[in-house]
């Protein structure tokens, strides 16, 4: 008797179908790109196997994925060909290297060439995935000439940043008030470390300048000192910084005396 199709290897089967139904598409495409290749680029076709052995053995090779790429982009096929090629490589390399604004850029410039309208979509897709990535946020805005859509990015840009150096310094803010000196002192350490909190600070105030520019350009420049005015006022309350005046700074000096006198 046969074993009844249950709906788990019904679907298992199908997908299994489209995987290898995908599989072949790419390799009938690199068949086409092969042979006009090789008639003119000695070795092209020796290199991208040896590119590909290296994105297999580590997937985490950014510079290996960038350059089985490229050298697809060299096919003197159809363009659309190795534009899809190119971009199959490279969707496989984002999902190893979700990270990398490396790969990102490369994707999103063939792809702008193929499809802009899905380049854009991608764009948000990138930003999301590479919150603090300046040059990404700058693709996005860029994408459209409106002054109220790159003003709405950058904005958008800024909460990302915020949203991050928050993440980024809790447990900096969780000291006690009694500590705010070493707070602060470590946060300042953490700036001046780099890394992620300095990429959040940088984001965050790169964000609010091109919103401002942008303003300016357009002959808004009453909106544009606003927008200056709030990130120059925000920043310290965002990093958890109290700032003082001369008069409290003396007022605070002058109370600790007093209480080292009386004890």
């Amino acid at each position: 008797n046969a074993v009844p199709d249950t709906p788990r290897a019904k679907l298992r089967r199908v997908v299994e179908e489209e995987v290898a139904a995908e599989e072949e598409g790419v390799t009938r495409l690199e068949k086409e790109w092969r042979v006009p290749t090789e008639e003119r680029y000695f070795g092209a076709t020796a290199q991208l196997a040896a590119a590909r052995r290296m994105t297999t053995l580590d997937p985490s090779n950014v510079s290996a994925w960038l350059r089985v790429a490229e050298l697809l982009m060299q096919g003197d096929g159809q363009v659309a060909i190795s534009q899809d090629l190119a971009l199959n490589a490279l969707s496989n390399a984002l999902d190893a290297n979700s990270s990398s604004v490396l790969l990102w850029l490369a994707y999103l410039k063939v792809l702008q060439q193929k499809d802009a309208a899905e380049a854009q979509e991608m764009m948000e897709i990138a930003v999301d995935k590479v919150p603090l990535a300046l040059c990404l946020w700058q693709h996005l805005a860029y994408a459209q000439p409106s002054v109220a859509y790159r003003v709405s990015v950058w904005k958008r840009a800024a909460k990302a940043a915020a949203a991050s150096l928050q993440t980024l310094l809790l447990p900096l803010q969780a000291l006690q008030p009694e500590a705010q000196l070493v707070h602060q002192h470590a946060i300042v350490e953490e700036l001046v470390k780099g890394g992620a909190a300095r990429a959040a600070v940088c984001l965050w105030m790169q964000a609010h300048l091109a919103a401002a520019a942008t303003l300016g350009m357009a002959h808004r420049q009453r909106e544009a000192s606003e927008v200056l005015s709030h990130a120059a006022a925000q920043l310290p309350p965002l990093l958890g910084l109290r700032l003082h005046t001369p008069t409290t700074l003396e007022h605070n000096v002058e109370e600790r005396e007093g209480g080292s006198e009386t004890s």
